[in-house]
């Protein structure tokens, strides 16, 4: 979970800096975005973090609520399944 994080994050970056290189000022109404015609990053910790808890929390709840589930099935019930 969290290196995937990372990596989504270091990702993103490249990408940006990959493409603010190219000027995209010859897109109408594209302008909005731009900084002198250029895509400009906007990296804040504090948001990354944020972005962090959140995987963090909806992660572990999802967790939660399956192994909840799984502990209430006795060990002879799973090995009398057959599939």
């Amino acid at each position: 979970m969290l290196a995937g994080f990372v990596a989504g994050a270091v990702f993103s970056l490249i990408i940006n800096a990959i493409l603010s290189r190219f000027n995209f000022s010859i897109i109408p109404a594209f302008d909005i975005f731009l900084i002198n015609g250029y895509l400009q990053a906007s990296f804040n910790l504090l948001k990354l973090l944020g972005f962090l808890a959140v995987i963090i929390v909806t992660t572990l709840l999802s967790v939660l609520f399956t192994i909840r589930n799984v502990v209430h099935i006795s060990p002879v019930g799973a090995l009398a399944t057959t599939s």
